[in-house]
């Protein structure tokens, strides 16, 4: 639902876009494959162009290079 994506994207740290595909149901990737990949290669253009993200934990948000979000994101780097 809606909400749902609104309560994620809220607790999220990290750089956040949402798009709401119309007669889209849960499977976008199958559903509207071309405007699905659009929409991903736009928002990795411009996360690939910013020197940093942000990034929550315990004390609150902090930026960190896009090296390190993925690592903190796989958790091969613990946050600080």
């Amino acid at each position: 639902s809606v909400k749902q994506i609104e309560a994620a994207r809220a607790r999220c740290g990290a750089a956040v876009q949402t798009l709401l595909l119309p007669q889209c149901a849960h499977s976008p990737h199958r559903d509207q494959v071309k405007r699905s990949l659009d929409a991903v290669e736009i928002f990795v253009e411009q996360v690939v162009d910013s020197p940093s993200v942000a990034v929550s934990n315990a004390g609150g948000v902090q930026r960190v290079d896009l090296k390190t979000a993925a690592r903190i994101k796989s958790g091969d780097l613990e946050q600080r």
